[in-house]
């Protein structure tokens, strides 16, 4: 028997060879035609053009079967994990199906099973057209978000806070595929970690400084763990089990939860995925616990052993900064920052570069993971590390 990975992910970022290097089964690899060269080792390997829409992935999935027998299918990224489902139910494969992959995926779909379950949600609606905000609009009130139904990233995603944001929206036509909610005042946590048989096994709470839509005011994202002696801890942990009592879940996954906080304490389920976060927090997670949660879920999945720790407190606290861009042309920025407890540091993009303001955390200029000893000594390293980004990474105007 054989393994089928499909893969978006460059190579240092998914090892397979080294996280499977205990199987005996055959590693076959569907992958981006641009990075396929970094990978070796496989049985076979196959890199396709755009690769992301390709329908031919699919498939040659299913063509390959026929000759090598898969057993497993594994997809860890965001959009692989639909295909992934599709082949293995038209394959007759165990692992993840399509309902699970919708209700992780689908926002609306997600929602609806929240609400069923009486967990707090947003009030939320489908928004094919441009009146059927507005009745939604009048009906609950500014502000909203608006954002796409399989999204990921906040790509996409905005807040309307009047009715001059509303005709603004509107005026360009509102793209396929939307939703609106109503916006939720509070701060947001996320729940980070590993389920197998509807139990979460491992797993670790951060809060967001920063949130993902703080790239509309040009903060960027900052996300740091805390403490499990932190009592929202378990409260998150407790949220964070019920939903996913609520819901399809595959037999064993990386799962990510974001919720709001209130000011009465409530928590809102914001979204919840089959998958690990991305924007550097599995790094962060695995400095922290020493848990690497691509490759545990990848290992579990196929029925091999990982050890796991304990849910007990972590070696060290680890947060995140996603640096964000901004328009003009980059004048000076960091090649090294002098903190010791400044773990790693990603630099994408170099001075005098042209670069647009992004809306997204997947349009940053670097990406910052640094440690502390306590939730206080972060806080004064998060304001040490802020005054130095903005001290030394300087933009100008772009020359006519």
């Amino acid at each position: 028997m054989s393994i089928l990975i499909l893969n978006v992910l460059p190579a240092h970022l998914a090892n397979y060879q080294e996280w499977l290097q205990d199987s005996s089964e055959e590693l076959y690899l569907f992958t981006d035609e641009r990075i396929v060269d970094q990978f070796d080792g496989f049985a076979y390997k196959k890199g396709f053009v755009q690769y992301r829409d390709n329908g031919l992935v699919e498939t040659e999935a299913v063509r390959l079967h026929q000759e090598k027998q898969f057993r497993a299918v594994i997809a860890l990224d965001e959009r692989d994990i639909e295909r992934a489902a599709r082949i293995r139910e038209y394959l007759g494969l165990a692992g993840q199906g399509i309902e699970s992959a919708t209700a992780f995926r689908n926002k609306v779909r997600m929602k609806e099973i929240a609400r069923r379950a009486n967990l707090p949600v947003a009030n939320f609606q489908v928004i094919p057209n441009a009146l059927d905000l507005y009745s939604f609009i009048e009906a609950n009130g500014f502000p909203i978000v608006v954002k796409p139904i399989c999204g990921f990233g906040a790509v996409n995603t905005e807040v309307l806070r009047s009715w001059e944001d509303y005709d603004r929206f509107v005026e360009v036509g509102i793209p396929q595929d939307m939703m609106v909610e109503s916006f939720v005042e509070g701060n947001m946590i996320q729940c980070d970690g590993l389920m197998v048989d509807g139990k979460i096994v491992f797993a670790s709470v951060g809060k967001l400084v920063h949130s993902c839509l703080s790239f509309y005011d040009n903060e960027g994202v900052m996300i740091t763990l805390i403490s499990p002696d932190n009592p929202l801890f378990k409260k998150a942990m407790d949220f964070t089990t019920t939903t996913i009592q609520a819901f399809p879940v595959p037999r064993v996954s990386s799962f990510h939860c974001e919720m709001f906080v209130r000011q009465n304490g409530e928590l809102v389920l914001c979204e919840i995925a089959s998958r690990t976060a991305g924007a550097q927090v599995g790094e962060s997670i695995r400095q922290a616990y020493g848990v690497h949660l691509d490759k545990a879920w990848t290992r579990l999945s196929l029925g091999l052993n990982e050890e796991l720790p304990p849910l007990k407190n972590p070696k060290k606290l680890t947060g995140i900064y996603l640096i964000p861009k901004r328009s003009g042309i980059l004048q000076s920025t960091i090649d090294q920052f002098p903190f010791n407890w400044v773990t790693e540091y990603n630099q994408r993009v170099t001075p005098g570069t042209v670069t647009r303001r992004s809306l997204s955390v997947v349009g940053t200029i670097g990406s910052v993971v640094f440690e502390a000893d306590s939730e206080e000594q972060m806080e004064e390293r998060i304001h040490k590390l802020l005054k130095y980004v903005r001290e030394h990474i300087t933009w100008g105007p772009v020359p006519e």
